[in-house]
């Protein structure tokens, strides 16, 4: 801009404008006073505003001035009430489908296979057409009120769902935080709690040893069940390089990578199979292990014959937990041995601390009420 001071008036009204900054101006009047102006455009429309008077302002203020208008101006340009992108349409099926691809790799074998019976049998048949980004909690009530004949397999398809909609979420397919999942309440069951006595403990062992010749690798899974407390996705994934005694290291689990300590009667298991076999499995056909399938057909056949007909392969982990529990082992450290993710899982375990708890606090109780007669009888 040329220096201000040396503007003239003319016929007419002119404007000069700032070298440095071009939206700035000076408005030279026909009577020669010179104003500081401002100019752009707003939505398409020219707007010019005045910032003051020459010499009462600073040119560095007025450019200050100018600079802090066209800011406002530019917001101005934007709409006041945008229309948001509209989120590309996916099916609930095909998202799903995607998120077992991407993210199955982090289940174990089996974990896997049922969630993928959830989404099958339950999920998809309701609900796989729908556009993920319309799925409301009122829709996911509606599909979980429809499942009330079998609050279970309800139970635990709505956690597979959830996932997909968390998946959702970090695809840029629903906003985020808006999981319809999120307070869906779950059908309240009593869980189902069966533990051996010591009676059926002493049977089952009694049975294993008549059938361990003719079923060597069927009896030995059954032991480590009892013994070690592992599922038996777990047990029949146990590879020989996985084990260094006392310890097994078990790279896939349901709740991730854990060890398994082994016992004195676990690993004689262990190395009985060892010595006879020719694969890297510890249950194995010799060529791979032994599917779940395998294991649980034979135990439905094993258990009517040895009068535990409603024992399942999951119960042999339940009691090995009693009865860590019924020793005095802490819920704890009993839920570190199970490999137990969260705590409430071990919590259904706490009756059996409680006795363990009561039967020591009457024995410190009775110690104490003998020393306390005893005392007064000095008196």
């Amino acid at each position: 801009m040329r220096k201000i001071g040396a503007l003239q008036s003319g016929e007419r009204p002119y404007a000069v404008w700032d070298a440095v900054l071009p939206s700035l101006g000076v408005y030279v009047a026909v009577g020669g006073r010179k104003t500081f102006i401002a100019q752009t455009r707003i939505r398409g429309v020219s707007r010019r505003t005045t910032l003051g008077l020459y010499p009462d302002q600073h040119i560095d203020a007025t450019r200050a001035l100018a600079r802090l208008w066209l800011l406002e101006a530019e917001m101005w340009q934007r709409p006041l009430n945008p229309r948001p992108t509209p989120l590309p349409a996916v099916t609930l099926q095909a998202l799903a489908e995607e998120y077992c691809v991407n993210q199955g790799d982090r289940w174990a074998p089996r974990t896997l296979e049922t969630s993928l019976g959830a989404l099958q049998r339950l999920i998809y048949p309701a609900l796989g057409e729908v556009d993920v980004a319309k799925l409301t909690a009122a829709d996911i009530e509606r599909w979980f009120d429809g499942l009330a004949q079998t609050p279970g397999a309800a139970n635990r398809a709505a956690p597979v769902l959830s996932a997909v909609m968390k998946y959702a979420e970090q695809k840029g397919l629903r906003p985020s935080g808006s999981n319809p999942c999120r307070r869906l309440k779950r059908y309240k069951r009593r869980p189902m709690e069966r533990f051996l006595s010591p009676a059926e403990l002493r049977r089952l062992g009694r049975c294993l040893a008549a059938v361990e010749e003719a079923q060597p690798q069927f009896a030995a899974a059954i032991r480590l069940l009892v013994l070690t407390g592992m599922r038996p996705s777990e047990v029949l994934s146990l590879r020989f390089l996985d084990l260094q005694p006392p310890r097994a290291f078990l790279a896939t689990s349901k709740t991730g990578p854990r060890t398994v300590y082994l016992c004195k009667a676990a690993c004689r298991v262990i190395e009985t199979l060892r010595s006879s076999a020719n694969g890297e499995w510890v249950i194995s056909t010799g060529r791979r292990a032994m599917p779940y399938p395998w294991l649980s057909s034979r135990w439905s056949v094993f258990r009517e014959e040895v009068e535990l007909s409603d024992v399942r392969l999951h119960d042999l982990r339940h009691t090995y937990a009693s009865v860590a529990a019924g020793q005095g082992i802490g819920l704890s450290l009993v839920g570190g041995l199970l490999g137990h993710a969260l705590p409430e899982s071990t919590m259904r375990y706490t009756h059996f601390a409680d006795d363990v708890t009561r039967a020591a606090v009457d024995r410190v109780s009775a110690r104490l009420a003998l020393l306390s007669a005893g005392e007064r009888l000095a008196a």
